[in-house]
């Protein structure tokens, strides 16, 4: 069994390296790495993602679509593959995601609009700020919230995927949100959501300050938390 993953693995390269150089159609070479997104091996999918995500610009309309397939784990190779390129024609198809049937898939679309920091994606990422799914997922992708890391998969859930993105934009109309959710009890969000409105800067700081009295230990301590990432 393992020498047929290493197999797969070792055909997937070959088909990202090799083929591009020998005039094999760039269409049908990014259709093929989409259909590995398939692949019951998630190093395959993985590998997959990460050859599309190479190719750039001339794979996002098939990015795109395939944010539609029935297969879950292409759409969540597609999502990331997108959020890796960052091409703002794919802003509103990954908005569409975040209504996706299936949270890991809503997520990632999530993490993908963070990296664009276009602001048509405030509203919707506030309003996966409430998603009431706390499950959290370890995702074996290398996670969109770190440059300098290709060995750190992500761990997260919606809310907190989405709370990073905000903190991505910056845009002010995520302040109160992210205070709101501060203030909730999913004891996985507190770090993220501090995180966040810091990025926002001095417009979410008068906010904040006016939270430190709460009569919560646990939010005043988050919020402390929060304060303390201001330079």
């Amino acid at each position: 069994m393992e020498y047929q993953k290493s197999k797969l693995i070792v055909i997937l390269l070959f088909i990202s390296f090799f083929l591009p150089l020998i005039g094999y159609p760039q269409t049908e070479y990014i259709d093929t790495l989409i259909q590995k997104l398939k692949d019951k091996d998630s190093n395959v999918r993985r590998n997959a993602s990460e050859a599309i995500a190479d190719i750039g610009t001339p794979a996002v309309d098939a990015l795109i679509k395939t944010l539609k397939d029935d297969n879950f784990h292409c759409r969540i190779g597609a999502a990331w593959a997108l959020g890796k390129i960052n091409d703002t024609h794919a802003v509103e198809p990954l908005i569409a995601a975040l209504k996706d049937e299936k949270p890991v898939v809503q997520l990632m679309a999530a993490e993908a609009l963070g990296k664009t920091k276009d602001v048509r994606a405030v509203e919707p990422l506030i309003a996966a700020l409430n998603d009431k799914n706390r499950i959290r997922f370890f995702l074996k992708y290398q996670t969109l919230r770190k440059q300098d890391s290709k060995e750190r998969m992500a761990s997260t859930n919606v809310r907190s995927s989405a709370a990073w993105a905000l903190g991505e934009i910056k845009d002010t109309r995520a302040i109160k949100p992210l205070i709101a959710a501060l203030k909730d009890t999913d004891i996985y969000g507190g770090s993220v959501f501090a995180e966040a409105l810091s990025k926002i800067g001095t417009p979410a700081l008068e906010t904040l300050i006016s939270t430190i009295k709460d009569k919560d230990p646990e939010i005043r301590k988050r919020v402390a938390r929060a304060l303390t990432l201001y330079r």
